[in-house]
């Protein structure tokens, strides 16, 4: 870009000017290399976290599963403990 301002100015873009703009954009160029690290860190926290969070769902699920099944394992004891003892009186 420099170089297009270079020879559309002519002598009008100084040394001053050159080294200026030299300036800005080292500086963009800097804060977006910042920003495209920080950005690479956070997907990969993410990536990290992810897999935590499948296994936290999952383990969430087989407890509930075996609630169910301890609550279906007591309904059928109690049936087959009133089939056993006969109809109430």
């Amino acid at each position: 870009m420099r170089e297009v301002w270079r020879e559309d100015l002519g002598r009008k873009f100084t040394a001053e000017a050159d080294e200026a703009w030299s300036h800005v954009f080292a500086f963009i160029m800097e804060n977006l290399q910042l920003g495209f690290r920080k950005a690479l860190q956070q997907q990969q926290q993410q990536q990290q976290q992810q897999p935590q969070e499948e296994k936290e769902q999952q383990q969430q699920q087989q407890q509930e599963q075996h609630q169910q099944l301890l609550q279906k394992q007591q309904q059928q004891q109690q049936r087959e403990g009133r089939m056993m003892t006969g109809p109430s009186a």
